[in-house]
């Protein structure tokens, strides 16, 4: 049997005065979430919309005692922002979340943060499509999306001032498969070869302007050696815009 170990890592970029990015790690009976929220950064509060949504919505995922499912993910995700419209009504955010249900993954998205998998060569394959005016009509490569003027307008995100439920999508995983979340900052900013410095060992070398850049890194482990309640295999916990939680 084998789990995950868990490797975060976040820059802060140069567009607002806070990292937006937030990352989210909950354990209910034998179900493990993973979360990703990118806050605009046009928003007026986008870091703390952001910081909330992942503490509100792991916080009512720890207390469930339903089998969590893409329909219970899609009830918190309206509980969430029932919680939220009113104290955020000018914010919106991109964001992931990635359910691992035994041998396949679940995930909920609007935005640009996405789920990919990585090879034993070190390339990322990624799963989930960015929903950008770029790629809304037309299919782009993911170098092509990178370069694309209009990557930056989202057709899909967590408003506060209207729900609108996230995209589903179902993974099988293979017992081999190294799985990684990013925010647009990783996957659309950084070449392969900083993609996997940074997702590694958090090294990058940005100046000028740039984005926040986080990614989280899952890979296999023998499973009486992870742990998400006592952080056992999480290596980074002096970030702070982080939130681990377990009933």
């Amino acid at each position: 049997m084998s789990g995950w170990a868990h490797l975060w890592h976040s820059k802060q970029g140069s567009f607002t005065t806070d990292n937006r990015d937030y990352c989210g790690i909950a354990k209910n009976k034998g179900s493990i979430l993973y979360l990703l929220i990118d806050g605009i950064s046009k928003s007026p509060n986008g870091g703390e919309f952001a910081k909330e949504f992942a503490h509100l919505f792991l916080d009512i995922f720890v207390g469930s005692d339903e089998l969590q499912s893409e329909t219970t993910l899609q009830g918190i995700l309206k509980k969430v922002h029932e919680t939220l419209r009113r104290k955020f009504p000018a914010d919106s955010a991109s964001y992931i979340l990635a359910l691992h249900n035994g041998d396949s993954m679940v995930t909920l998205h609007a935005g640009d943060c996405r789920l990919g998998t990585i090879t034993k060569d070190g390339i990322i394959n990624w799963l989930t499509p960015a929903h950008t005016l770029a790629n809304a009509i037309i299919f782009l490569t993911d170098n092509e999306l990178r370069l694309h003027p209009d990557r930056h307008a989202l057709t899909r995100s967590f408003k506060g001032r209207r729900f609108e439920p996230g995209v589903v999508n179902h993974f099988p995983l293979l017992a081999s498969d190294s799985l990684i979340l990013a925010s647009d900052g990783f996957w659309a900013e950084l070449d392969e070869t900083e993609q996997i410095a940074f997702s590694q060992r958090g090294v990058v070398d940005k100046t000028g302007t740039f984005d926040d850049i986080s990614s989280l890194l899952l890979t296999r482990v023998p499973k009486s050696k992870t742990s998400v309640k006592t952080e056992t295999y999480f290596k980074n916990r002096q970030f702070e815009n982080i939130y681990i939680c377990s009933s």
